[in-house]
């Protein structure tokens, strides 16, 4: 998850680039999933994480997305020179006037946007390759202006235009296309900042944004756990929908239990007519879904957050085994929001039935009296 603080240390997102394999040949499969796994022998064959969460069903009735428009906005963009990725974005997003100065790297391919940008709508031949929402029609939003740190960063700078840029125009303003005006029906965000009572400019901003618009914004809940009230921002925000990772790829009950890593409430309450803050008082975290040991496409470009100088991996066919972070378990959440709105755009009797989370998660407390649920799409 990205930091948006200009000097304070990433601690958003944990990932760990623990395998790196270039992709074998595997046999076409039906399957359409994102791989877990804990160990470099099933990196490709592990747990199919579209079926741990339901989605085979929507796949099945011809529901992969294919009407609805998700968005990703977050730092840097998707790559989509990766195998997994190639045609499927549609729309590059980033402040023109910001751009046109060639003196920020707005806009720059980013190795944990292309990571994010599979796992919400990534396709290909193998079973591996299809993230959650394997047909919908993919933007991809940037707003870092400046990268900071060494190696494979996550901390950057962004200002109030490049910010409100990608968020405005993919929400509010569209992109026009022939007659038609476009807009986003999803928006993942997989990054934050400290803001625990969802009071921040930025945090209120996405929150009317998605009020307004009528968007289904879905956000990473951060890496800050196991200790409570660890939300931050945009996260802490009201209208969206705040997502906590969960682990045990390999499990009898494959990511059944919430990664320690994974932030929680309960958060603090501001009151903006009194001006006081209450601790500790509010659930923090909507739902809960798989965000450990992914096996997920891999970019090394020098450009976004690699800081090193050198792509050592320039295939695009690699890919990063073991990746953790409620960073990538966002986008699992908002590919399954995709086929859920084209299918209750169809009317379709069986899976829609107008629902919104699943099973409950043992042990996540939102706060002491209610809990988060996992993502299971057949109870949603």
């Amino acid at each position: 998850m990205r930091h948006a603080a200009a000097t304070a240390p990433s601690r958003w997102r944990r990932v760990i680039v623990a395998v790196l394999l270039t992709a074998a040949w595997l046999a076409p499969a039906t399957c359409q999933a994102i791989v877990g796994s804990d160990s470099s022998a099933t990196t490709f064959t592990g747990t199919y994480v579209n079926d741990v969460i339901g989605a085979g069903t929507f796949y099945n009735l011809g529901f992969g997305g294919s009407s609805a428009i998700v968005a990703n906005i977050e730092a840097g963009t998707i790559w989509n020179g990766h195998e997994t990725l190639t045609g499927r974005v549609s729309q590059f997003i980033a402040d023109p006037a910001i751009v046109a100065t060639g003196t920020t790297q707005l806009g720059q391919f980013d190795w944990h946007a292309t990571m994010v940008g599979q796992a919400l709508g990534g396709t290909g031949l193998y079973t591996y390759q299809d993230g959650i929402a394997p047909t919908a029609q993919l933007w991809s939003g940037a707003i870092a202006t400046q990268w900071q740190g060494s190696g494979f960063t996550g901390s950057f700078a962004a200002t109030d235009a490049s910010f409100f840029y990608p968020y405005v125009t993919a929400m509010r303003t569209g992109i026009v296309s022939g007659s038609s005006t476009l807009r986003a029906k999803v928006v993942n965000s997989s990054w934050g900042y400290t803001d625990s009572a969802g009071e921040t400019d930025r945090t209120i901003a996405i929150d009317a944004l998605t009020r307004e618009n009528n968007v289904v914004t879905v956000i990473a809940a951060g890496n800050a756990g196991p200790a409570s009230n660890t939300v931050g921002g945009p996260a802490s925000g009201y209208n969206g929908i705040a997502v906590a990772a969960t682990t045990g790829a390999m499990t009898a009950a494959p990511f059944s239990t919430v990664a320690e890593f994974s932030s929680r409430g309960p958060g603090d309450f501001y009151n903006p007519v009194s001006g006081t803050t209450v601790l500790n008082v509010r659930p923090t975290v909507d739902i809960a879904a798989p965000g450990d040991e992914l096996t997920l496409a891999l970019y090394g470009g020098t450009t976004g957050g690699n800081k090193t100088g050198v792509n050592p991996w320039p295939s695009p066919a690699y890919y990063a085994g073991l990746m953790n972070g409620t960073s990538f378990a966002a986008p699992i959440v908002a590919g399954g929001a995709a086929p859920m709105i084209v299918c209750a755009h169809h009317a379709h009797p069986l899976p829609c039935r107008g629902n919104r989370a699943a099973t409950p998660e043992g042990g996540y407390l939102r706060t002491a009296r209610r809990r988060a649920r996992r993502v299971f799409l057949m109870s949603a």
